[in-house]
């Protein structure tokens, strides 16, 4: 019976000697998974003219916070400061900024997967504090940002909802309608539905769309171009010129110059714009000299 307990005994402390064997053989591998832990810096950024004081916190991993340009301080900063300048056009967004870190009391803490959820943002009523979302870090638009910090301003709780983090258009083309007819964005999977719409203009209350592949500095320059000649025809007509016949303008990469089809559809070869509008296309359009039906794809006289 002694003998028995005695192997008993022996082979219990070699289990757990086995046991802490191949814990210590884990850690001596490097397979210990890396643990979140609390993070938090002291951080100054540049606003204008002044240098404000926030802090930045998050329970994340070292992996995770990172460091240098590629870190969780870096993004949020270069965010902050993004959205500073994208209101150059505002200074009372500006300023409406500026006071919000006024005082060096701003919080900013990284959460990821939080819970309750939240795609992007969140607030909770301080007026200092702003939740952002780990994932959403690599895609913060500068609107996004702006609207966070107006419900800071404001001592809100509230947060964005659980919609998809807006995609990188902003930054690429400066507005998220810059798509053209029947075309998609291409945006990553990740960020879809990105509420990317398309790029349309007015002239006359007729809608002016573009194909796929005109770019939106194009778009803007000919639908300026379209309205200063509506104007300048309308002066000549003596009145403002009727185009309710007109479905749509469309901008196009190729085909005739001009074509105004049965259906309503005036197309215009954007290469060839400055030439038609020179034409004096509407003041054709209200004497009847352009109908539907009409197209050419050479030099186009004078309507009058």
């Amino acid at each position: 019976m002694k003998n028995c307990n005695k192997w008993t005994l022996v082979a219990v402390i070699a289990f757990f000697g086995i046991i802490v064997g191949i814990t210590a053989c884990d850690k001596d591998n490097g397979n210990e998974v890396e643990q979140p832990k609390n993070q938090s810096e002291n951080v100054s950024i540049i606003l204008g003219s002044q240098t404000y004081d926030f802090i930045i916190k998050g329970y994340l991993t070292d992996t995770e916070w990172g460091s240098g340009d590629t870190g969780v301080v870096a993004k949020v900063k270069t965010a902050i400061f993004a959205t500073y300048n994208s209101k150059s056009e505002e200074p009372w967004e500006q300023a409406y900024m500026a006071n919000l870190f006024w005082g060096g009391n701003v919080i900013i803490i990284v959460e990821k997967n939080p819970n309750p959820i939240y795609s992007i943002w969140k607030t909770i009523g301080d007026g200092k504090t702003l939740y952002l979302n780990y994932g959403a870090l690599n895609n913060l638009s500068s609107n996004d940002l702006y609207n966070a910090f107006v419900s800071m301003e404001n001592n809100e709780t509230a947060n964005n909802g659980t919609s998809p983090v807006s995609c990188n258009c902003i930054t690429t083309y400066g507005q998220t309608d810059h798509l053209g007819i029947d075309e998609t964005c291409n945006c990553p999977a990740t960020v879809k539905p990105c509420g990317c719409t398309e790029q349309i203009g007015d002239v006359g209350g007729v809608p002016v769309r573009k194909e796929a592949g005109i770019s939106v500095d194009d778009m803007d320059d000919a639908i300026e171009n379209i309205n200063t000649a509506y104007t300048k025809d309308s002066s000549a007509y003596r009145s403002p010129i009727d185009l309710s016949d007109i479905v749509a303008i469309h901008l196009t990469n190729g085909g005739v110059a001009v074509a105004y089809t049965e259906s309503g559809i005036l197309n215009i070869r954007l290469n060839t714009l400055d030439q038609v509008l020179e034409a004096e296309l509407f003041y054709g359009i209200a004497t009847d000299t352009y109908g539907p039906g009409f197209e050419y794809d050479g030099f186009i006289a004078k309507a009058k």
